[in-house]
């Protein structure tokens, strides 16, 4: 079974860093570090987010799903990404409708509400036409 101690090893390996080096990141001793990869005892918070700083996948290590950074993306996926971080006010509300409909979210769904509401898009307004 692919578990947390055994992920937390395989991504150190992934980025080439010795047991030692990833302790020291983490703020433990090295002892630390063999029993976390071990599975003999667990990292704690302050541990797992300093080591965040290494490149490791965090996401990957707690719940065994990679997490998709933008140089994941391909390279057209980067460029409607930058685009849409650097648009503002009506446009971005106007690209969120779009999304939101292009996306199946025509029935007014709560999920599409709370993504409208979070993007500051007048949700009554969008779904009712």
């Amino acid at each position: 079974m692919n578990t947390l101690h055994v992920r937390l090893r395989d991504e150190r390996i992934r980025i080439g860093m010795p047991q030692y080096s990833f302790a020291a990141i983490g703020g433990v001793k090295p002892n630390a570090q063999v029993k976390y990869e071990s599975g003999r005892r667990l990292p704690r918070g302050d541990y797992l987010a300093a080591i965040a700083s290494t490149g490791i996948d965090l996401l990957f290590i707690l719940t065994g799903k990679r997490s998709v950074g933008l140089s994941q993306l391909v390279s057209h996926e980067r460029v409607f990404i930058a685009a849409y971080r650097n648009i503002g006010g009506v446009d971005k509300q106007l690209m969120d409708h779009l999304l939101i409909r292009l996306n199946g979210f025509l029935d007014g769904s709560p999920e599409a509400r709370k993504v409208a509401l979070h993007n500051g898009v007048d949700a009554a307004r969008m779904f009712n036409g």
